[in-house]
């Protein structure tokens, strides 16, 4: 991916995680589609994966199983539901996301 390419994708993504998150109606994969319809209009080819895997909570030493939706152009994968500062119900933030298993590549 060159150098413009990379900048325009990085705009995209900057752009979704700005918006709000709701569990039922702006979740992982509304911004996940979202982005992918963005990239398409640009040209960029993107690949959504579904991933079983478990996230830590935040400060213990727990953590539990979830269904995470990414993103992927290439090699890279791409976190685009929320910002890093973000941290949701149980500690949830999807960059702390462990993937045990790619489920379905849409």
């Amino acid at each position: 991916m060159d150098n413009e390419t990379s900048d325009c994708v990085d705009s995209i993504v900057n752009l979704i995680r700005r918006e709000y998150y709701n569990f039922f109606t702006n979740n992982c994969l509304h911004k996940n589609r979202r982005f992918k319809r963005l990239c398409k209009e640009k040209g960029i080819a993107v690949r959504l994966v579904l991933n079983y895997g478990i996230q830590p909570l935040r400060n213990h030493n727990i953590s539990y199983p979830l269904l995470h939706v990414n993103a992927h152009i290439g090699d890279k994968k791409y976190e685009v539901t929320h910002t890093y500062e973000y941290v949701g119900l149980f500690g949830f933030n999807g960059h702390d996301f462990k993937v045990l298993k790619e489920l379905w590549s849409l």
